[in-house]
């Protein structure tokens, strides 16, 4: 499964900040790095979890986890 840059550069941005806070961005923190709006944002992290890189936990604050490593 292949990412584009886009959806690449999401992944990074919660890769680091989890390793950098050890709990997961909100999506707010997520649209603040990418530049966009909470849409936004929300439909970048739709997508991640669609192609199963990541897991979300609906009515969660903070529930983004890796489904597997990122290479």
């Amino acid at each position: 499964m292949q990412l584009t840059d886009r959806q690449a550069e999401t992944a990074e941005i919660v890769r680091q900040y989890i390793e950098e806070h050890e709990y997961s961005p909100s999506v707010r923190d997520v649209a603040k790095q990418l530049g966009v709006t909470v849409n936004g944002a929300t439909r970048h992290l739709d997508v991640l979890e669609e192609k199963g890189v990541i897991r979300r936990t609906s009515g969660v604050a903070r529930s983004i986890r890796f489904c597997r490593p990122m290479a």
